[in-house]
């Protein structure tokens, strides 16, 4: 296997330090447009949702999500261990950094909840189902709107130290993205015909299921 370069990891925290900033910029737009978007209802099955809870929800579990990848980054992977040839400036990156990783340990519970309520399928680390839980259970873990506002503070922080001592590495980092990594191979061929499939298959069933799209297909 390649050896990882530490180009790679710093490249990887900014990377998603900067999706963490454009989630609280998108977080910070709705706030701002609460009037309107709270008057928008999404209905299913008798149930309605505002919109504005439905996407402050869906930024805020993604923020969370990317914060806690940062988070296994500067543990996991940005060690002395790794890059002894950056032992010193790993050290006193740590140094700097630590207060603000403790704030992030006052959430006692992050993990439990990325694992068992964000990330994946609601069920706890035995396997068993959130559902089956007689009684609610406590969980210290980002939540409310102020703890993002704090996280994505806590992270604009780091990412200064980080800046501050690893600057000549950052400064040879190329601006290629992710996303020009990948060639995606699934196939499609029309959302006509596979809409129309999906509607053979629940006429099988007797099921109704219809879907209404306007924009061109792509």
């Amino acid at each position: 296997m390649k050896r990882m370069k530490i180009e790679d990891s710093l490249k990887t925290i900014l990377t998603l330090t900067t999706r963490v900033k454009h989630l609280f910029n998108q977080f910070t737009y709705l706030k701002n447009n609460l009037r309107y978007l709270d008057s928008v209802n999404l209905s299913e099955h008798g149930n309605e949702v505002p919109l504005y809870q439905f996407l402050v929800a869906s930024t805020l579990q993604m923020m969370f999500l990317s914060s806690e990848s940062i988070l296994e980054e500067y543990d996991d992977i940005l060690t002395t261990i790794r890059f002894p040839e950056y032992e010193k400036e790993i050290l006193l990156l740590k140094k700097d950094i630590k207060p603000a990783m403790r704030r992030f340990n006052k959430w006692t519970n992050r993990r439990q909840y990325r694992n068992s309520f964000v990330a994946h399928n609601l069920r706890w680390k035995d396997k068993s189902s959130l559902f089956s839980t007689t009684s609610k259970t406590k969980i210290n873990a980002p939540y409310h709107d102020n703890d993002f506002v704090v996280i994505y503070y806590l992270h604009v922080y780091m990412c200064h130290c980080l800046g501050r001592h690893f600057n000549e590495v950052i400064e040879r980092i190329d601006s290629e993205l992710i996303i020009d990594k990948i060639e995606f191979t699934s196939e499609h061929k029309s959302l006509k015909d596979d809409l129309f499939k999906i509607n053979e298959w629940s006429e099988t069933v007797h099921l109704s299921v219809s879907a209404n799209f306007t924009q061109d297909e792509q």
